[in-house]
């Protein structure tokens, strides 16, 4: 068979080909009588699924170069390490990041992370530490709060006994401490337990509530300009004192904690001493 003119385009195709080469456009065959005249007609081009010829020389036109390929990925991989080494710049050696409470994540989340450190932090602002109560901002107080009493529940789920049922746990205010002798400083939230105890024998039975007081105490808060907080949460401080409650049947509790904000006052400034305390606890709601 002789060479194809292409009636679309013109462009003489070898023998063989039923599509041209360029344009895409199909061969029709038609013999005559004698079976020695063919005459040619052109159609639309075969969409991608009829003709893989049309398909092959495409992409060979388009086909991109290898080392341009190599160029591009190492492109990629130095541009993703100097992000990671920002992102990394961001935080202090041994301080995870947590946003504000306008964001998504909370304190308590921030703790809930697997970093050795966590932080109420957001920015590489300039910093210092907090020298009085009034230095650090209302809502990263509460947002503190929460994370007292995220800890105080899992210790109950943790290792109360039988018989005890947590009713109530809210936040009575806080003491703030400094040493003029010393950098740093300390800061104790205090709360306001609940506790209800319940226990029978074959005899008589108990119910009853009580309520006691608890803490958590967090050292050498730092303050940055955009009043973000720089904490070690890892780090805290837990009563020392023990509130007891007798059923008067043979069955007694023992909670962590103090029955007065009197004898946690007391019992932080024994562990203390030489520190100066602002008293912030809301007389009130400690009744």
């Amino acid at each position: 068979m002789d060479e194809i003119k292409c009636p679309k385009c013109g462009t003489v195709n070898p023998a063989g080909r039923t599509t041209c080469v360029e344009c895409g456009a199909s061969f029709e065959e038609d013999y005559d009588a004698n079976g020695s005249t063919i005459k040619l007609k052109a159609s639309m081009a075969p969409s991608k699924h009829d003709n893989h010829d049309v398909i092959d020389d495409s992409a060979k036109k388009r086909k991109i170069p290898v080392p341009a390929l190599v160029a591009v990925a190492s492109i990629i991989v130095i541009v993703g390490i100097i992000a990671s080494s920002f992102s990394k710049s961001g935080k202090k050696d041994g301080a995870a990041s947590a946003k504000d409470t306008s964001s998504e994540t909370t304190a308590v989340e921030a703790v809930n992370n697997d970093s050795e450190e966590s932080s109420i932090a957001s920015s590489e602002a300039s910093s210092e530490f907090a020298s009085t109560l009034s230095d650090i901002r209302e809502d990263k107080l509460n947002m503190l709060s929460m994370y007292g009493e995220d800890i105080y529940k899992k210790s109950v789920a943790a290792n109360w006994k039988a018989g005890s049922t947590l009713k109530d746990i809210q936040s009575v205010g806080y003491l703030f401490l400094t040493n003029e002798n010393e950098e740093g400083n300390k800061l104790y939230l205090i709360y306001k337990v609940t506790v209800k105890n319940e226990y029978v024998d074959s005899d008589d039975s108990y119910s009853g509530e009580s309520s006691f007081f608890w803490y958590t105490g967090y050292k050498d808060i730092v303050v940055k300009e955009d009043g973000s907080l720089n904490i070690d949460f890892d780090k805290y401080e837990a009563p020392v004192g023990t509130f007891k409650v007798d059923s008067g049947l043979g069955e007694t509790w023992s909670y962590d904690g103090w029955k007065s904000t009197d004898e946690i006052i007391a019992g932080i400034t024994t562990i203390n001493p030489g520190f100066d305390i602002e008293d912030h606890i809301d007389k009130a709601a400690a009744k």
